[in-house]
C-alpha cells in the first residue's frame, strides 16, 4: 500500500522515457494493482495475527485463504474486484518487463 499511495513506482516509469500514454495506462495499473496486492498482504497478516493470539496455526493461511475469508467477510464484489486489481497488477509487470530498460538495471 505505501508503494501505491506514495507513487514510488513512478519515479521509475518517468526514468524510462515511455510514451506519455503508456506512462499513465502503466501509472493507473501500478495503483490499483500494489492496492490490490496489499490488500491481500493485509490479510495474510491479519489471518497470521489472529492464528497467533488464538494459538491455533491452522488459521493462519496464505493467498487462499486470504481469497475465502474475504469472500467470507464481505462478499463476491470484494473478492472480484481484488481480483481485477490483481490482475491489472500483471498486466502493470508485463508492461514493465516489455518496456524495461535493461542498461540502467
Amino acid at each position: 500500500m505505501v508503494i501505491a499511495y506514495t507513487n514510488l513506482y513512478k519515479k521509475r516509469i518517468q526514468a524510462q522515457n515511455l510514451d506519455p500514454k503508456v506512462q499513465k495506462l502503466m501509472v493507473t495499473l501500478g495503483k490499483i494493482g500494489h492496492t490490490a496486492r496489499g490488500i491481500v498482504i493485509g490479510v495474510v497478516a491479519f489471518l497470521t495475527y489472529r492464528a497467533a493470539f488464538s494459538y491455533s496455526s491452522e488459521e493462519a493461511g496464505g493467498t487462499k485463504d486470504a481469497f475465502s475469508f474475504l469472500q467470507n467477510e464481505f462478499g463476491t464484489i470484494v473478492v472480484s474486484l481484488v481480483a481485477l486489481g490483481l490482475a491489472m497488477y500483471g498486466i502493470f509487470l508485463l508492461i514493465n518487463a516489455r518496456y524495461r530498460d535493461m542498461k540502467r538495471v
